[in-house]
């Protein structure tokens, strides 16, 4: 797989690549819609970590590349969403099809934000190791695209 200008391409163990591009600095930040349409835009996706392996190969790329500790420490949004509302977990390739493979955070997700408000869109956060969170789609932060 040849990726595109501004991606990097990461392997798994098992050869399995993919291409991704994370967003960095203040100023490419979006909501979780707005990342999505930003991604496609660009001839991709938010990223879609549908096996134990590509979870795996993107949890120690960010660990290598990207300060986890203190204030600022980065939470990017993936391709992963509750799309009806009724607590099931889809990724944006297949809206239909519940998600089997999963790296929740302890006592995630939660479906409880600030104020009470409703968490449908997930995000990977350097806190806990990039292990995955619910939170409300409306937040402004970084995300990850995976070329398709």
């Amino acid at each position: 797989m040849t990726c595109r200008n501004g991606f990097t391409r990461l392997v798994t163990t098992g050869y399995e690549t993919m291409c991704i591009l994370v967003s960095q600095g203040h100023d490419d930040v979006f909501s979780w819609e707005a990342a999505e349409s930003h991604c496609e835009h660009l001839g991709g996706r938010l990223v879609v970590l549908d096996s134990h392996a590509k979870i795996q190969m993107l949890k120690q790329y960010l660990l290598a590349n990207f300060h986890k500790e203190g204030h600022g420490a980065p939470h990017f949004w993936i391709g992963a969403k509750d799309f009806a509302g009724r607590d099931v977990f889809n990724w944006v390739s297949n809206q239909h099809a519940a998600i089997t493979v999963t790296d929740w955070a302890p006592d995630q997700p939660s479906n409880t934000g600030a104020h009470h408000k409703v968490e449908d869109c997930v995000e990977v956060k350097a806190d806990t190791d990039y292990q995955w969170d619910d939170k409300e789609c409306n937040h402004e932060q970084a995300y990850i695209c995976e070329q398709v």
